[in-house]
């Protein structure tokens, strides 16, 4: 039975007169139900229709995840929702309790939930908890993309209760059949987005990923789903990925395995990144994963999309890149968006770096995404590409004589700064005598960075700088098709880039479907690069 306790928050000691006047805290009202604790403010819970209505939606939302999944997190431990007045650092902070700021907690039971709706983002926040933790050493072995996990994992929540779910002003009624489902929104969604979206490596999928994932579903059913879950339990550690193109790639193997229906060939040709390995080299998916975590290459497409005028010549460039990591003495391990300033007083020639997203546990799970400034007395001299996660980096040489005050920036790609620990490694100035000096043993002016402090010869975690790519030299074969024709890249100017050179598109999007192979590797990376022709601006 669910119990209503309120309960009133009492002084320890008797406070001094001067104090009497402070403000006192809230009333607090907790309501329990079977797996989750409500604890809102008094006056929020008095704006609740039925809080033990809603309460049970809850619980049922967690009892479908528990079916899904096949294990609870916090080992069974009821998770509290808590209203916080204090920004928790979203409109609610997965955990246990998970955080709800107290500023949207009124509209959203006014504006939805007293309209029936089971509340898409408390249920998605109560979905992140069964993620049961981030990454292979925390057991969530089927993780790439927590947000797509915690939405997708609650189609089969909605499903299973026949919820309704308020989202982006549609009601969405899974007791009526035939009716609008929240996977249909992410499709309207996905229309309006370039076709980049559904291509990216790391980082959020998005919603045209969610889209297609719900279509495959509709094919094999939740059953082989629910089966895949159970399985990663029983990997070993050894077994598990580090990598998220493997491990997405692997989850879609494992349902293959579990459905008897090839899916890998639809994600393909949906454009997504994807591993394959050849027939007979692998009898089930725990040995395809196995493969996947031996292997020993990556692959980077430089530009992606890429844009052109009509007629203009187009090069696609591909870095193939042999994981082996390679360990630096010297270095600064910063994170973004930085800024460390020195004072050089016109005494060096050049400038050198490593640049790129270094540390262990980037290159293990390849997020995030920065770019690089050098920034000399006031003037940009050097401005990189967005490097992704993985640990690919570039060499920056650039000429600084008479440069007084050198600062180098970084930016979080455009896309925030999750994931975006980073380094500039091997960094050091030259004098006109050929004198090396390393910026990690020079005191900077200032320092800003949004998070962490700045860490001198060292990573953020306070491990020795890495970077995990280095050029590829085994034999490598890249197959382009476009419009039923097949060719083959060349080898470009560095080690490890192959490319190839279009001309003469008309206006529109091309899509250039990519195979890759590395020596004798059974294992095959799939990849999409899209053409966009239009006039110059």
């Amino acid at each position: 039975m669910v119990r209503l306790l309120v309960f009133f928050a009492l002084l320890a000691f008797v406070l001094p007169v001067f104090a009497a006047d402070e403000a006192q805290a809230p009333e607090m009202v907790s309501l329990e139900g079977k797996h989750i604790i409500l604890k809102l403010k008094a006056d929020e819970m008095k704006c609740l229709d039925d809080a033990e209505a809603w309460l049970a939606d809850l619980d049922r939302a967690y009892e479908a995840l528990a079916d899904l999944v096949g294990r609870v997190p916090y080992d069974g431990e009821k998770i509290t929702v808590l209203s916080v007045d204090e920004y928790p650092g979203g409109w609610a902070v997965a955990g246990n309790p998970i955080l709800w700021y107290s500023k949207y907690i009124t509209s959203t039971i006014n504006d939805s939930i007293n309209k029936g709706d089971c509340s898409f983002g408390i249920t998605h926040e109560i979905s992140h908890d069964f993620d049961l933790g981030y990454g292979p050493s925390y057991g969530n072995l089927w993780w790439w993309d927590t947000e797509f996990w915690a939405n997708f994992k609650n189609d089969y929540t909605y499903e299973t209760n026949k919820s309704v779910v308020y989202l982006d002003g549609y009601r969405c009624d899974y007791g009526k059949p035939g009716g609008m489902r929240v996977t249909d929104i992410y499709l309207m969604q996905a229309a309006k987005k370039d076709t980049v979206d559904r291509m990216l490596k790391g980082g959020w999928l998005g919603d045209a990923f969610h889209h297609k994932f719900a279509e495959i579903v509709k094919q094999v059913g939740w059953e082989p789903m629910k089966k895949v879950f159970r399985w990663y339990f029983t990997l070993s550690p050894e077994e598990r990925q580090v990598d998220l193109l493997c491990n997405r790639s692997l989850f879609i193997h494992a349902i293959e395995e579990q459905s008897g229906v090839n899916i890998s060939e639809q994600f393909i040709d949906w454009g997504f990144s994807h591993l394959t390995v050849a027939d007979g080299a692998a009898e089930d998916a725990k040995e395809i994963g196995r493969m996947f975590r031996a292997k020993k290459w990556s692959v980077d497409i430089v530009e992606r999309p890429i844009y052109a005028a009509p007629g203009e010549k187009v090069t696609v460039q591909v870095d193939v890149l042999e994981q082996d990591p390679v360990y630096f003495e010297k270095g600064l391990g910063t994170h973004p968006r930085s800024e460390i300033v020195y004072n050089l007083d016109g005494k060096y020639k050049t400038f050198e770096s490593l640049i790129g997203i270094a540390g262990k546990a980037n290159a293990e799970i390849r997020s995030g995404s920065v770019g690089f400034e050098l920034i000399a007395d006031g003037k940009r001299i050097y401005s990189s590409p967005v490097l992704k996660g993985g640990g690919m980096y570039r060499h920056v040489k650039q000429d600084i004589s008479g440069v007084k005050e050198l600062k180098l920036v970084t930016n979080d790609g455009g896309n925030g700064i999750y994931g975006d620990g980073c380094a500039w490694v091997d960094t050091k100035v030259i004098d006109a005598n050929g004198k090396v000096t390393y910026l990690s043993d020079l005191k900077p002016v200032s320092v800003k960075q949004e998070y962490g402090e700045l860490s001198p010869d060292a990573d953020l975690d306070g491990n020795q700088l890495m970077f995990l790519y280095n050029p590829c030299k085994k034999p490598v074969k890249v197959v382009g098709r476009l419009n039923g024709k097949t060719f083959e890249f060349r080898h470009g100017s560095q080690p490890e880039t192959y490319e190839y050179t279009f001309d003469g598109f008309s206006k529109g999007k091309h899509y250039v479907w990519l195979t890759i192979n590395v020596d004798d590797d059974p294992i095959t990376q799939h990849e999409l690069v899209t053409i966009i022709v239009k006039d110059k601006e």
